[in-house]
Parts: C-alpha cells; structure tokens; sequence
C-alpha cells in the first residue's frame, strides 16, 4: 500500500519543486495560511513549548514567533523538495560554505562523503553555511 501512495504522490512532489523559487515562495504563503491560520496544525504545542522555553515573554511576542516559525517552516519544507529538482548552478549560486577548510584537520575528513560525520566535526568552528533565501518578514 505505501508503494501505491509513493507512485500516486511522486508526481505533485516533483510538481512543486519544478517551481520557479517566486512560485514556490507563493506557495508557501499559502501552506502558511492553511497551517497556521485556518488548520492550526500542531499550534497549540507550539505555542506551550514558545511559553515554556520564553517565560518573560508577552503572549504577542510568543504569537509573533510562532507566526514567524511557522512561515520559516512551510519555507524550509518546500524548499527542501526543491532540491529533488535545482540545478548545481543555481545551488552554487544560492548557497556557500565558509571555513570548511576546518574539516580537513578532523577525523570526519576521511569519512566526508556522509554529511552528518562531516557536520558533527564542525562542533564551534567557524565552519558553515549560508543560503540566499527570500527577504526577511517581521
């Protein structure tokens, strides 16, 4: 039964990140309002973990974070199903890694082909990356 849910929805995935990033980024304002606004998915455990972790906090100030959450999160989603589809030229563009150098003097050096022994390695380097992403919303 999941092969027949895989084969039915391979072809809406591939559909979204086939998407121009204006398109995507539509999208995801969309998936935002369906989220947040009108199904409220998973909101009220976020706003208790927001209250929990932020005590001093005005309730505003939680529903502003959790507004601003819930944006990076449909953002993040998205755009992690665009990768199925971006070209090396436009990741190159989009994202850069800096102080990656770090990670030639490690143990995790020899095993860099897995990414998480490679992230593990950074520790508090200087070692990161930084994506271009969409302009920031307050």
């Amino acid at each position: 039964m999941g092969a027949i849910g895989y084969y039915i929805a391979l072809p809406f995935v591939y559909g979204i990140a086939l998407l121009p990033f204006p398109l995507l980024y539509l999208l995801s304002d969309g998936l935002y309002v369906l989220l947040y606004r009108v199904l409220g998915y998973r909101k009220g455990v976020v706003l208790a973990n927001l209250r929990n972790s932020f005590p001093e906090k005005s309730e505003a100030e939680i529903k502003a974070i959790a507004s601003r959450f819930y944006r990076w999160f449909c953002d993040l989603t998205l755009e992690t199903l665009k990768t199925l589809t971006i070209s090396p030229k436009t990741l190159r563009e989009r994202v850069r890694f800096e102080g990656v150098e770090v990670l030639g003097n490690t143990p995790a050096a020899s095993r860099a082909s897995c990414w998480c022994w490679a992230t593990s390695a950074i520790g508090n380097s200087p070692a990161h990356a930084t994506a271009k992403r969409r302009a920031s919303r307050s």
